[in-house]
């Protein structure tokens, strides 16, 4: 075994061992500028006095991060921003390229996009804000709680809204998930699940029934018979 100073052997293996007490073991410098490399309780560090990079190939100069012909992978700054594809990243995270996320992205508060975000292979959200559909996938939104929930699409000359039950339009008011509920709200327009239609009720019993004052602007046409509920005005007299 040689023995280098107090804090360094290197064994017949070619092992070098460090002093329990010395914590960076390996310093590479030039002049007073340097590198190391160390562990201290469950940590294995790198130190750098400043940027610091992983390079591919390629020769290096001791200009900033310069590699002649290489290609840096990673580059972490002095300023603490790192890049993956990049020597020059402006963010604490910059990736020059594709990145793939196997499971959840967390994003404090918001998210800016360069150009395009593709949502699987049917859905893409521009710059505009505007979001756009394969035109193959006809029901393009669907709001779900549990197995239940709502669509909205298109197909030929055909804008829908698909529902399992129900379907109410309301006015103010706060909603639970009990049927056509909004506490404080006025129901304007409800489609029930069996085809009836109400203008200011949540209970028509008829394909329209209207709660209040109904005007037709132009004819009328009933094709059986009329039923007056209390009295039928003709004009004012």
């Amino acid at each position: 075994t040689l023995s280098v100073g107090q804090d360094l052997t290197i064994d017949t293996a070619g092992d070098l061992n460090f002093a329990a007490t010395h914590r960076q073991m390996i310093n590479l410098r030039v002049g007073s500028a340097g590198f190391g490399i160390g562990t201290q309780t469950d940590t294995t560090y790198f130190r750098s006095p400043g940027h610091f990079a992983f390079y591919e190939d390629g020769t290096h100069s001791t200009t900033d991060l310069d590699a002649n012909g290489g290609t840096a992978r990673l580059v972490i700054k002095s300023g603490g921003n790192v890049g993956i594809g990049t020597t020059t990243p402006g963010y604490k995270l910059q990736v020059a390229g594709t990145a793939y996320m196997g499971s959840w992205l967390y994003v404090h508060e918001y998210v800016q996009i360069g150009t395009t975000l593709s949502v699987g292979q049917d859905l893409t959200i521009d710059t505009a804000g505007d979001l756009n559909f394969a035109a193959t996938h006809r029901q393009m939104i669907n709001l779900r709680v549990g197995s239940a929930g709502f669509g909205i699409g298109t197909q030929t000359d055909t804008t829908y809204f698909r529902s399992p039950g129900h379907f109410a339009f309301y006015e103010d008011g706060t909603h639970s998930t009990t049927d056509l509920d909004a506490n404080g709200g006025t129901a304007r327009l409800v489609i029930k699940s069996g085809g009836n239609v109400g203008i200011g009720t949540t209970t028509p019993g008829y394909k329209l029934q209207v709660a209040g004052t109904a005007y037709m602007g132009s004819w009328l046409y009933v094709h059986e018979y009329v039923q007056i509920g209390t009295t039928l005005s003709v004009g004012q007299d």
